[in-house]
Order: C-alpha cells, then sequence, then structure tokens
C-alpha cells in the first residue's frame, strides 16, 4: 500500500474513532442500558436523540420538529409499558406523520419494567412533568397534546383527574388498557383502573378534549359502547371514539388524528 494510501487510511480511522467518542460522550450518566443501548442502535436518527433532565439524572426521548408552514403544538408521546419510542403499533406512524402537519412530537422512553408498580408510576409521572416542562421551556406559545398508548392510558387518567400534572390541550389513547391490577397512588387517592369498566369510568371524567382510538377485538365493541354511554352520562362535551387503529391502517390512522385535532384546535382559540 502506497504511503499516502496509508495515511488516508489513517485519518479515516480517527476520524470514525472520534465520532464514535463524540456519538458516547453525549449520552448523560445513570441512564438505564437499555436507553443507553437504544441511543446508540443503528437505525436511530442520532440528530432526534434528546436527554430530558428529572431528579438527579436524565432520561431519553426522540423529537422531531414540524415540517409545514405553520406550527400547531407539541405531540408528547407514551408508548405502551415495555415498549419503545418507535413503537410500531401507532406510536412511530404519528411520531413521524404528525411532522408533515404542523406538530412537533416528543417520543418517550417509558421507565424500566422491572420497577415495582410504586416506583413505576412515579417514575412515570416525572417523566411526564419534566418532558411537558421541557416543551414549555422551548417554546411556552404552544399547545401540548399527549397521546398514551395502552397501559400507560390508565396512569394518564389518573394523573390527570388527581391534577398531578398540568393539563394537556387535548389526548389521543391508542388501544387503552386497564392495568387488571388495583394499584394507589396514595392511600386518600383513587386506584388505577384495574378493569375495563374502571377505565371507561375514568376516561368518561377527562373534562377536556379526547380521541379514543381502538382495534376491535375481544368483544371491545360492547366495552366501548359502554365507554360511551358513560361519556354521554357524565355531559363529557369532547369525546370522539373511533375504531380503526390498525397497522395496516397507519396513513388513515394519521389523517384521522390530524383531522380530529384541526378541529379540536379551532373549538379551543
Amino acid at each position: 500500500m502506497k504511503l499516502t494510501s496509508k495515511i488516508t487510511m489513517l485519518f479515516l480511522t480517527l476520524y470514525v474513532n472520534a465520532l464514535s467518542s463524540a456519538t458516547l460522550q453525549t449520552i448523560p450518566e445513570k441512564v438505564s442500558a437499555l436507553e443507553h443501548n437504544f441511543a446508540l442502535a443503528n437505525g436511530v436518527i442520532k440528530t432526534e436523540v434528546t436527554w430530558i433532565p428529572y431528579n438527579d439524572g436524565k432520561f431519553l426521548a426522540l423529537k422531531r420538529e414540524y415540517l409545514a408552514a405553520t406550527k400547531l403544538g407539541v405531540a408528547i408521546m407514551l408508548p405502551d409499558i415495555g415498549n419503545l419510542p418507535t413503537n410500531e403499533q401507532g406510536i412511530e406512524q404519528l411520531r413521524i406523520g404528525l411532522n408533515d402537519v404542523g406538530w412537533d412530537t416528543l417520543s418517550l422512553m417509558p421507565p424500566n419494567l422491572n420497577l415495582s408498580d410504586a416506583s413505576y408510576h412515579q417514575q412515570l409521572l416525572t417523566r411526564l412533568k419534566s418532558a411537558i416542562k421541557f416543551c414549555q421551556d422551548a417554546d411556552n406559545e404552544f399547545k401540548i397534546i399527549i397521546i398514551a398508548q395502552g397501559r400507560q392510558v390508565s396512569y394518564l387518567t389518573r394523573f390527570m383527574l388527581d391534577q398531578l400534572i398540568e393539563q394537556p390541550e387535548a389526548v389521543i389513547l391508542l388501544d387503552a388498557l386497564p392495568l387488571l391490577s388495583v394499584i394507589k397512588i396514595e392511600k386518600d387517592k383513587t386506584a388505577f383502573p384495574a378493569t375495563y369498566l374502571d377505565l371507561s369510568e375514568q376516561i368518561s371524567q377527562l373534562p377536556l378534549s379526547v380521541l379514543d382510538i381502538y382495534r376491535l377485538q375481544d368483544n371491545l365493541n360492547v366495552k366501548m359502547a359502554l365507554r360511551k354511554k358513560l361519556s354521554i352520562k357524565n355531559k363529557q362535551a369532547a369525546y370522539r371514539q373511533t375504531e380503526l387503529f390498525s397497522a395496516d391502517h397507519s396513513q388513515r390512522l394519521i389523517t384521522t388524528v390530524y383531522g380530529w385535532l384541526k378541529t379540536t384546535n379551532s373549538e379551543m382559540n
């Protein structure tokens, strides 16, 4: 090999090593192995990786900016328990698709699944509050909505009903699920929903705009029909229920969410 080629290869090697070191240095201390490995994984766009401070550490989120002529707001996303910020059952599609219609998106890494029930909901609450503050500190002018998936809906509804977080402008629920076990925040607080009936009752009490998206399965139509009736009974002014959520209908999902947000935005203004 010629000397010039050797020198070129040496500089290339040093450059790649420097890039790798720089990437590693962007990962703060005191983060879980899952968050650390995910941040370095192939396929993760490094410019989207965001570390949000909370307590004495930081947690991972993926941030994308709007790509339309006008910014409408920020959508904070809570993937289901044990899932990643790129969950393909609706989160990833909306995380990217909403950018084209004027929304920033911030998809959060859920807390470690190995935490106890009490530790998990406390960690989730802290992460959610920190994410809301992060968005407000960046730009307090725009609306914040929350998109929650699966069992995270059970936590989110309780947090909002107990006013433990600053209320978003609206919430979107993807395949909402109860926790199937009784968990309490404090002794004097109502339990997180453990059954579909509990969950439906709590969703129907939310005093804000709600889009409830579900996939039809296991006689869920009966449970969703009851949830709709409870919404009417509780005089919930802005509740919409729709059955279309499927990985095969990603464009329809985005279109439905965007259309609902557009209507909701005009009502909020």
